[in-house]
């Protein structure tokens, strides 16, 4: 949903209104968490798509992740890592 400014990031999420403003920076450093991540309801498919989109996924030493990269939970959810194009950390969860 578009915001009446054209700086303005408003979503409607099951009727609970978020606003934040958007701002253009010259420079922000990646940090090393994942600072976004997205619910799918079918990790295989999303992963599928951003491999051919060329983005491969983040490994971590220590997780088990299998061959697409997928960490699986303790509580069954499936998550899978990647980078932006400015090197920041998002995530792909599937529950289970």
């Amino acid at each position: 949903m578009a915001g009446t400014d054209e700086r303005e990031l408003t979503l409607d999420i099951e009727g609970m209104t978020c606003a934040s403003c958007v701002t253009t920076v010259e420079r922000v450093d990646p940090r090393p968490y994942t600072v976004l991540g997205w619910m799918v309801e079918d990790l295989e498919a999303a992963l599928g798509e951003l491999a051919g989109a060329g983005v491969e996924p983040l490994r971590y030493d220590g997780l088990e992740q299998d061959a697409a990269g997928v960490w699986t939970a303790p509580s069954g959810g499936r998550i899978a890592w990647f980078r932006d194009p400015d090197g920041n950390t998002l995530s792909l969860t599937q529950r289970s």
